[in-house]
């Protein structure tokens, strides 16, 4: 067993937290993004794999509201989420390394 694994199985036994219900692809009744039992789905791995790329390539940009001092626009409803006002622009520049 791997160094994390064990860390995942004390996690669990001494501290209670279900360490499996925050895996990316988790397939469980708990969780149906990405289906249950035989209608799950296999691209799930591959969503995965592609976030990761996507997210790793974001590290190369700075990102910035549009607005006077930069900080984060007002909280818009939205049905069940509570997100940023979507008509403030952003700005995007490649970082300068």
């Amino acid at each position: 067993m791997s160094c994390g694994g064990k860390i995942l199985i004390l996690q669990e036994f001494i501290l209670g937290i279900q360490c499996h219900k925050f895996h990316f692809g988790p397939v469980s009744e708990d969780s149906i993004n990405f289906g249950n039992g035989f209608h799950t789905c296999l691209g799930r791995f591959l969503a995965q794999q592609v976030l990761k790329l996507v997210f790793v390539n974001l590290q190369n940009y700075e990102f910035k509201w549009q607005d006077e001092d930069g900080k984060r626009p007002p909280t818009f409803p939205n049905e069940f989420a509570l997100t940023p006002n979507p008509t403030v622009p952003i700005l995007i520049r490649a970082r300068k390394h």
